[in-house]
């Protein structure tokens, strides 16, 4: 089986999937993992192939970040999922990931 793994750089978003990926190549699947250039360091010790994203340009997430943290934990919660990952971060990733899925399809 192929599968594919992507995630953000945040260690609490890629840390946690690190069991999983290791669980499908001892079980022999096929593996690619697809992250942003910030943890390329820790994807070349692994064995597993990988691709490089994108990350969100720092003028558009600083601005986010600081409206994020201005307000109110709930409300800030729901900015950062709603602009900083369904926005900046899918947005940056977003190439990378139909790229791996249109040459690295299913066999």
């Amino acid at each position: 089986m192929r599968v594919l793994f992507a995630s953000t750089s945040g260690s609490g978003h890629f840390h946690p999937l690190l069991p999983f990926i290791d669980a499908c190549t001892a079980r022999g699947d096929d593996v690619l993992v697809v992250a942003p250039p910030k943890i390329e360091a820790l994807l070349r010790t692994r064995e597993q192939p990988y691709r490089i994203g994108g990350e969100p340009p720092d003028e558009e997430l600083g601005p986010v970040m600081a409206r994020v943290l201005e307000l109110p934990p709930d409300d800030g919660v729901s900015l950062m999922t709603r602009e900083v990952f369904g926005r900046l971060f899918t947005a940056a990733m977003l190439s990378a990931l139909e790229e791996a899925c249109r040459e690295w399809r299913p066999v």
